[in-house]
């Protein structure tokens, strides 16, 4: 076995090329091909300045529109076969006043919750709430009211008809936050099922018993100052309450002032019992059910809304007219003998089914 030197087997071809002795010839006939060269071609990006590198090489025509971002100008989108989308950009119907009414209304609804003198928070979730007219039923509910945008269903057992005396105290309140401030009206309250005559016997605030009333227009009385009341105090004087008097005028004048004190104290302890806060006076009333209110309530504290004969459609499209009419309002809707079959007899569940559906979707969207 014989080896030989690499110089001897590999020889340099003139033109550059290397290979056999044999193949020399051919190696050197071909053309000399220049050396690749890589493309120094960068896509042109808005709004930055080309470097130096893309002004040193030409850019190459059919590599440029391949890899060239081509911009195009933002304004309405064209599809084929459609109408072309208007922009957003002074566009009259989406900026108006109108297409912004979402945003309006709940600044309106949320304005009406804070400045309402029959709303309160909650004092549990914080939630805005409304008396429903019996301080123990509020107490009841643990929310000291009824959630705004909540209802609520009492079912009643028996021969007794106790459920219509809360309906009506209910109205009541609504009725007298509504007369707090007469030229501002801030309730309205809505009547299902009954006409104008069943609220004639809606029951007044409480004033306090015949004893009490009479007491109170005694000091009434007394209290204004007039020569009669002067000379009825000095005759009820003894000549001994004279002479202390006399002695001690400021023993008697300590004396008032402590009882007056004393009063304050008491007066402070049954507000606290109550649960009412000074801060929400008007919140709840004491109604008293064998009186009446007077005024009666009229057409702009409450709406009547007779039942439909064929459908409840009727019943909610009237519900939510009103509700759109007094919509700067709080809106208390009232339904007394719900599912009595005297009234509701003819209607079928499915059709009282989709009437409590449709009322709790008004509620809760209003």
């Amino acid at each position: 076995m014989s080896f030989r030197k690499r110089s001897e087997i590999v020889k340099t071809v003139p033109g550059g090329a290397t290979g056999n002795d044999n193949d020399s010839s051919s190696q050197s006939a071909r053309p000399r091909q220049p050396p690749l060269q890589r493309s120094s071609f960068r896509p042109a990006v808005p709004g930055r300045a080309t470097g130096p590198s893309s002004s040193a090489h030409p850019v190459n025509p059919l590599t440029a529109n391949r890899f060239t971002p081509q911009i195009r100008p933002r304004g309405p989108v064209s599809v084929p076969g459609r109408n072309p989308v208007p922009s957003s950009i002074n566009n009259p119907r989406i900026n108006s006043p109108a297409a912004q009414s979402p945003n309006s209304a709940s600044s309106q609804s949320s304005q009406l919750l804070n400045s309402h003198p029959g709303i309160k928070p909650s004092i549990i979730t914080s939630q805005p709430c409304t008396s429903t007219g019996s301080n123990d039923l509020d107490l009841i509910l643990a929310h000291q009211g009824l959630p705004v945008g909540h209802s609520l269903l009492i079912e009643e057992t028996g021969t007794t008809d106790f459920s219509s005396t809360l309906a009506k105290l209910f109205l009541a309140q609504g009725v007298v936050h509504n007369r707090i401030d007469p030229a501002h009206l801030n309730t309205h309250e809505i009547l299902v099922g009954f006409d104008q005559t069943w609220v004639k016997s809606l029951p007044g605030v409480y004033k306090g018993s015949s004893r009490e009333r009479k007491k109170l227009a005694v000091k009434e009385r007394e209290s204004k100052v007039s020569v009669s009341n002067i000379l009825d105090q000095q005759n009820q004087r003894t000549p001994e309450q004279e002479k202390s008097q006399a002695q001690n005028p400021q023993q008697s004048n300590m004396k008032i002032a402590w009882r007056y004190g004393l009063q304050k104290q008491q007066k402070k302890g049954a507000d606290n019992d109550t649960g009412v806060s000074s801060q929400y006076p008007h919140y709840n009333n004491q109604f008293d059910i064998t009186s009446t209110l007077l005024p009666a309530a009229g057409s702009y504290d409450l709406t009547p809304v007779p039942l439909a004969p064929s459908s409840f459609k009727q019943t909610i499209q009237q519900i939510e007219s009103i509700i759109k009419r007094y919509k700067d309002r709080l809106i208390r809707i009232v339904i007394p003998l719900f599912l009595n079959p005297v009234i509701y007899g003819d209607y079928s569940s499915s059709e009282i089914l989709q009437f409590v559906y449709k009322l709790r979707s008004l509620l809760s969207n209003n």
